[in-house]
């Protein structure tokens, strides 16, 4: 009875060990950021910034907001849609990121097991808009395509 006991414990143990998944983001930072780039109500700046992910480059891209409205100066790849128009947006697309890891961390498909999901994001320090973003899931199965971007404002101005 004591070598069952002992058997069923250590067969809990890996359990538990073999479904944790390890996860790095940091969305209390990312709360804080968002509400500082709100809090300064800017409205007219211009940006410049690429998106890659395993559909390849988007951008870079040139936008100039006018009282909040998006004006595309520079599109390096024009036959794609931007992912986003303003610092508001891209900060959206984030959160979308922060839904898109709870809905992966608390699903239920066995089939692809989620080894890690990493979120990692630079904020400028004086406005506070997302600098780098570098998101990464990685399954214990080997699969072509794992999901990914990298997304990096490059040039920010007031205007």
């Amino acid at each position: 009875m004591k070598s069952f006991f002992l058997f069923f414990i250590l067969v809990t143990c890996m359990t538990i060990s073999c479904s944790k998944i390890d996860i790095d983001i940091d969305r209390t930072t990312f709360d804080k950021e968002y509400a500082a780039w709100n809090a300064q109500n800017i409205e007219n700046y211009t940006f410049t910034f690429d998106y890659r992910s395993g559909g390849g480059p988007n951008g870079p891209i040139t936008i100039a907001l006018d009282s909040n409205e998006p004006v595309i100066i520079d599109n390096r790849t024009p036959q794609l849609v931007p992912i986003a128009t303003s610092i508001s947006e891209i900060y959206s697309y984030i959160n979308e990121t922060f839904d898109n890891i709870e809905r992966q961390k608390n699903s239920s498909n066995k089939r692809f097991t989620i080894e890690s999901i990493s979120l990692r994001i630079n904020y400028n320090k004086q406005f506070h808009y997302p600098e780098k973003v570098s998101y990464r899931v990685s399954y214990k199965q080997k699969l072509e395509g794992q999901p990914h971007y990298n997304l990096n404002i490059t040039e920010f101005v007031l205007n």
